[in-house]
């Protein structure tokens, strides 16, 4: 099995391949969104303030 990853330009996005041995077919595909840091920071906060979301 071959991995491939792909990133956009903006880095918004991520795309991660899994091609087999001889890198003809793609076995699986994955994406995933990146977050922006002071979204990911507020969220952190919020959850850190609402006792209602502990564990």
């Amino acid at each position: 099995m071959r991995i491939g990853l792909i990133k956009t330009a903006e880095q918004a996005w991520t795309f991660m391949f899994f091609l087999n041995a001889a890198a003809t077919t793609v076995l699986a595909c994955a994406r995933g969104a990146r977050h922006k840091r002071g979204c990911q920071q507020a969220e952190r906060s919020a959850g850190q303030n609402n006792h209602s979301l502990a564990n």
